[in-house]
C-alpha cells in the first residue's frame, strides 16, 4: 500500500515494515550523513517523549532518503475506532500533548501519520519536523487537533463541517457533548481541559458505580489494574521503542527508550480488551444516560433475554473459556439475544476463530471483520475465510489482494465505499486503462488525483526508457557498451514497473 504525505514524501506499508521516502531536494541536507545527525539531535531532544517514533534505518534509495519504521503492536490511525469510547479518551491525550509541543516538534495533521501502539495505549508519530527535514503541509495546531479527534470518533474520511449524530460511531450523549466541546474549543490547552474533564467524569461514574454495586463491573476491574500495574500472570514488559529484530544503523536513543511504561502492568490483547467493554455495555456498565424515549422504545421491542441473565456466561468467557460460553449462547438462540448481547456472540466468534459464523448470522458483520483482518494484516486469513462463505465484502478485498481489478470493478456497488476503498478501486482503473473512470473518481480529491498523476507519469518513463532501449540497440555499434546501457534502462524500467504495480 502507498499514499503521499508530508506533500512531497511518499509512503509504502508492507507487512510489518513502513518505508517514508522524501525527495532529497525537498530537504535541507545534501547528503545521508548530514541528515542522520540532525535525526539522532532530534532524538536527543525528545528522549523523554513516547510520541514520537523514530527510524531503525535510514539509506538513499536514487533522489530520495528513506525512514524505515518497524510496526510491531502498531495499528493504523483508524484502528481506534474500534476501542470503547471510554478507552479512546485515553489515546486521545496524546493528540493533545503532540499540539502542545508543536512549536518545538511540528507534525503532519494527517492520519495517515498517526499509528496505534496497542503496547502503551498512546498514538504516535513517524513524520515531524526536525533541522533538515521541514514540514511542507501548514495546518494550525488547534483545527488539526480538532479534526483528528472527530475523525477517531466519527465513521468520516475527512472532516468538512460538524458532524451529524449519525456520524459517529458511538452516539450516546456523552459522547455527543464531548465532540460538542471540542469543536467548541479555541485553544489546544482548552480542549485538553475537555479530554481531562471528560475522563474525570467517566471515572467519577464509575466510582460511583463500584459504591452503588456490590461487587465491581469488569471495567472498573479492568481500570483498578490498568491504573495500579499490578503484577499478575499476565504481566508483560514492553519498551516503548521497538524495531526489528535486524540490526540498525541509527544508535542510541533509536534502539530503546525507558519510560513510565516501562515497569511492568497488566496488559490485556485488544480483542479480549474489546470484549470486557462488549460486556460491560451489554450489562449497563456504561449506559451514563437513559432518556425516556429509549426506556420506551426498550418496552416496545419484542421479548427478549435480559442480559442480566447472562453474567454467568460471560464470566466464562473472560476466565477463558469462550468456546463453553458460545455455546450456551448458541442454545439459547442469537434471536432471542438483545442487540447488545447479540454483538458479544459475534465478538465470541471473531475470537475462537469462526468469523464465518458471525457473518452467517448477520452478514453486514463481515465489515468488522474483515476490517479487523486487514488491520492486523492477516491475509491469508482473509483468504481462507472466502473459502467458507460467499460474501461481497469479503470477495471485494480478497479480489484486491489478488490484483484481480475486473472483480474490484464488478463488485465495487455492492461494498461500502469508505476511503481506503475508493483507493483501491482507483488503482483498479488505472491498472485497467480506464483513465476517465479513474479521473472522475478523483476529481474532488488532491490525494486520488496525486496517484492518477503518479501513475501516469511512470507509465510515460516507463514508455520513453523503452524507447531509449530501441535506440541505444540500433544506433550503438560497440556490443559492449549496447549491452551495459540496455542493462541499465532495463533495471530502470523494472522498478518503475514494481512502483506501478503497487499502485
Amino acid at each position: 500500500m502507498q499514499f503521499p504525505l508530508n506533500k512531497y514524501g511518499e509512503v509504502e506499508v508492507q507487512n510489518n515494515e513502513l518505508r517514508y521516502f522524501i525527495p532529497i531536494a525537498y530537504t535541507e541536507a545534501s547528503d545521508l550523513g548530514e541528515l542522520e545527525e540532525s535525526y539522532r539531535k532530534k532524538g536527543k531532544e525528545l528522549m523523554d517523549s513516547p510520541y514520537y517514533l523514530f527510524a531503525s534505518n535510514l539509506e538513499v534509495v536514487r533522489n530520495r532518503f528513506c525512514f524505515t519504521f518497524q510496526l510491531e503492536e502498531m495499528k493504523a490511525f483508524h484502528y481506534i475506532r474500534q476501542f470503547p469510547f471510554e478507552e479512546q479518551l485515553y489515546y486521545l491525550r496524546s493528540l493533545v500533548e503532540m499540539a502542545k509541543n508543536i512549536e518545538q516538534t511540528p507534525i503532519v495533521w494527517d492520519k495517515n501519520s498517526f499509528l496505534v501502539d496497542l503496547t502503551d495505549g498512546k498514538i504516535k508519530t513517524f513524520i515531524f519536523g526536525f533541522d533538515k527535514h521541514p514540514i511542507h503541509v501548514s495546518q494550525d495546531a488547534v483545527d488539526g487537533l480538532k479534526e483528528t479527534i472527530i475523525l477517531a470518533l466519527t465513521t468520516l474520511h475527512r472532516v468538512l463541517g460538524k458532524p451529524r449524530r449519525i456520524d459517529f460511531i458511538d452516539q450516546r450523549e456523552i459522547v455527543i457533548r464531548f465532540a460538542e466541546n471540542i469543536l467548541h474549543g479555541k485553544s489546544v490547552s482548552e480542549i485538553g481541559r475537555v479530554v481531562e474533564d471528560t475522563i474525570l467524569e467517566i471515572e467519577r461514574q464509575m466510582e460511583q458505580e463500584k459504591k452503588e454495586q456490590p461487587k465491581p463491573s469488569v471495567f472498573v476491574a479492568f481500570k483498578e489494574k490498568w491504573n495500579t500495574k499490578k503484577e499478575t500472570a499476565a504481566t508483560v514488559e514492553q519498551p516503548v521503542w521497538r524495531f526489528s529484530k535486524k540490526k540498525s544503523n541509527l544508535s542510541a536513543p533509536y534502539e530503546k527508550k525507558k519510560s513510565f511504561w516501562d515497569n511492568k502492568y497488566v496488559y490485556l490483547s485488544a480483542s479480549a480488551l474489546a470484549l470486557i467493554f462488549l460486556i460491560g455495555n451489554s450489562t449497563g456498565a456504561f449506559d451514563f444516560s437513559k432518556p425516556a424515549k429509549e426506556a420506551k422504545a426498550k418496552q416496545e421491542q419484542t421479548e427478549v433475554i435480559p442480559s442480566s441473565k447472562l453474567i454467568g456466561i460471560y464470566r466464562q468467557a473472560i476466565m477463558g473459556d469462550e468456546q463453553k460460553a458460545l455455546d450456551q449462547l448458541e442454545r439459547l438462540g442469537f434471536d432471542n439475544l438483545s442487540k447488545k448481547d447479540q454483538k458479544v456472540m459475534l465478538s465470541l466468534y471473531e475470537e475462537t476463530g469462526q468469523p464465518e459464523k458471525a457473518i452467517n448470522l448477520k452478514p453486514e458483520y463481515a465489515e468488522e471483520v474483515v476490517n479487523d483482518l486487514i488491520s492486523n494484516q492477516k491475509y491469508d486469513d482473509l483468504r481462507t475465510l472466502q473459502s467458507k462463505i460467499d460474501n461481497p465484502v469479503v470477495n471485494y478485498e480478497v479480489a484486491f489482494l489478488d490484483k484481480k481489478w475486473e472483480d474490484v470493478v464488478r463488485l465495487k456497488d455492492k461494498v461500502k465505499m469508505t476511503e481506503r476503498r475508493e483507493n483501491q478501486l482507483l488503482s483498479a482503473y488505472l491498472h485497467l486503462g480506464r483513465m476517465d473512470e479513474a479521473k472522475k473518481l478523483a476529481a474532488e480529491s488532491p490525494e486520488l488525483s496525486q496517484k492518477v498523476q503518479d501513475f501516469e507519469m511512470k507509465k510515460k518513463q516507463v514508455e520513453d526508457l523503452k524507447m531509449q532501449v530501441q535506440q541505444v540497440q540500433k544506433n550503438e555499434k560497440d556490443a559492449k557498451k549496447r549491452d551495459e546501457q540496455v542493462k541499465k534502462l532495463n533495471e530502470q524500467i523494472k522498478q518503475l514497473e514494481a512502483a506501478i504495480n503497487n499502485i
